[in-house]
């Protein structure tokens, strides 16, 4: 386990676009072919994104959130149930672009872009970047 530095940065674009930026400290562990990025948020609680060197596919959990679990991955379509206070809706996940860095065995940076779509309706499109520095 290291401990690391993470700069975070998300796009959004629904109606319209927003942007953000957070810094994190968390920790790095490989374990079994897979990274896994560990940190805790003040909104979203725990937050863990597992990258699968075999898969090449993301996962990311959040304990605190409305979506509990979602699969990033360039070769399938995943799916993703978004909580509602009293129902819940059914996502079709199309990630556009996955890109991993690795050096000298350490995960230096998660970027990944994606679609959500309601059958073929637009949700939204988003854009996740994780740039990860040892402490």
């Amino acid at each position: 386990m290291r401990k690391v530095k993470i700069n975070f940065i998300s796009t959004i674009k629904q109606e319209n676009v927003l942007k953000v930026k957070k810094e994190y400290i968390g920790h790095l562990i490989e374990k079994n072919h897979c990274y896994y990025l560990r940190y805790k948020d003040a909104e979203y609680g725990k937050v863990t994104v597992k990258y699968d060197k075999v898969t090449h596919t993301i996962t990311c959990l959040w304990e605190n959130h409305h979506v509990k679990r979602m699969v990033f991955s360039m070769e399938y379509v995943t799916e993703m149930l978004y909580q509602l206070p009293q129902s819940h809706l059914l996502l079709d996940v199309h990630t556009m672009m996955l890109n991993v860095d690795i050096f000298e065995d350490l995960l230096k940076k998660i970027v990944f872009a994606y679609q959500l779509k309601e059958k073929d309706d637009i949700f939204g499109e988003y854009t996740i970047q994780y740039d990860i520095r040892p402490c």
